[in-house]
């Protein structure tokens, strides 16, 4: 972990909690692919956990965030982390105007069950850019 102005220490090493049906051993139907998919983010998430992991990326693209909030809250309800002990980066990718913004924003929140991230990673298009900063540091 390094020391960071305003934080004790960002960890170094975290879990991206992306999964695709590559990550499966069989092919499956869709929805099964969801419900394996979100078991092996819950047994993943958990054992980084408990081997001290600390920081978790998500994203809206990942298809999995639910099964990753579920997992944190649970943790923290079981005493295993503190929330204060966690980084949290989520990844939006709806960014062409505030309005897009501020609902993914939330459907990020909401779905990882937290009131905050500590970084919020906007992939934003290209011609985008230039004006995209004014409103997304608000």
């Amino acid at each position: 972990a390094r020391p960071i102005a305003g934080l004790e220490a960002l960890p170094i090493l975290g879990l991206g909690t992306q999964f695709t049906p590559e990550d499966l051993k069989e092919r499956v139907s869709d929805q099964d692919f969801r419900r394996l998919g979100d078991e092996l983010t819950e047994d993943a998430v958990l054992a980084a956990l408990r081997a001290g992991v600390r920081l978790f990326e998500s994203g809206n693209k990942h298809v999995n965030q639910q099964a990753v909030g579920r997992t944190l809250q649970q943790a923290i309800k079981d005493g295993l982390v503190s929330r204060a002990e966690l980084f949290v980066s989520g990844r939006i990718c709806k960014c062409r105007d505030e309005a897009e913004v501020r609902r993914e924003v939330d459907m990020l929140l909401r779905e990882l069950r937290l009131d905050y991230v500590d970084l919020l990673v906007m992939d934003i298009p290209p011609e985008r850019a230039p004006t995209a900063w004014p409103w997304a540091e608000a």
